[in-house]
């Protein structure tokens, strides 16, 4: 999975997230508000991993995509999200325990620290690097090729732009070249999360066409 988009405004950070998985594979429940380690998280549960792709709690944006290499983790990759919204688990001790999980980028965004990172555990080496483009876009190596990866990042950027709305992401999200369907993957929804005077997540479910709009309370 995905296809992942980010804008980073100086009020505001709005980031997208499409969500590609196997046909087979059984279908996440929409987002909801979880205590966990006494702290309040918002996240879209994968029932088969207990984990998510996708959170946020009351400073931080976390979104993760498969990455290529060897897919020989012992843990589900979903459950770093909530090791680290819930404080369990910090950024700087990541590279620690990356080594069983199969590999992933990660998308950290923290607004009220102004710290964002891309973290990159390929299962060889890990690496992580600061977010410098207020506009960016990231897709699954996993899924896509060079090729494909490219033609998403040349769309992007004829159509977005530090001046688009959540509502302009959302439809570029939504466009059917970022909706993938093919013999044994689809895209099953969309989720925004934005960081502004409010907090809130919107999940789309392509499976069950529901639309969900929760609001993050700490």
């Amino acid at each position: 999975m995905c296809t992942v988009t980010c804008l980073i405004k100086t009020n505001d950070i709005i980031l997208t997230s499409n969500r590609d998985i196997p046909k087979e594979r059984v279908h996440s429940k929409p987002p909801k508000i979880y205590k966990i380690n006494s702290k309040n998280i918002l996240f879209p549960l994968d029932p088969v991993g207990s984990g998510s792709w996708i959170g946020t709690n009351d400073s931080e944006i976390i979104c993760l995509l498969n990455h290529k290499g060897e897919q020989n983790g012992v843990e589900s990759r979903g459950l770093i999200i909530r090791e680290i919204l819930s404080g369990k688990l910090s950024i700087k001790d990541l590279n620690r325990v990356c080594k069983k999980y199969s590999p992933f980028k990660l998308i950290y965004l923290n607004k009220k620290e102004n710290l964002f990172y891309e973290i990159t555990w390929d299962s060889k080496k890990f690496n992580i690097d600061k977010i410098i483009e207020s506009v960016k876009i990231w897709s699954s190596t996993s899924i896509y090729n060079d090729e494909q990866i490219k033609n998403k990042e040349n769309c992007f950027n004829l159509n977005c732009n530090i001046k688009s709305s959540s509502k302009d992401m959302l439809n570029f999200h939504q466009d059917s070249y970022n909706l993938l369907n093919e013999n044994f993957s689809k895209t099953t929804s969309i989720t925004q999360v934005i960081h502004g005077k409010f907090i809130k997540m919107y999940y789309k479910d392509l499976v069950n066409q529901k639309d969900y709009d929760v609001k993050f309370s700490s």
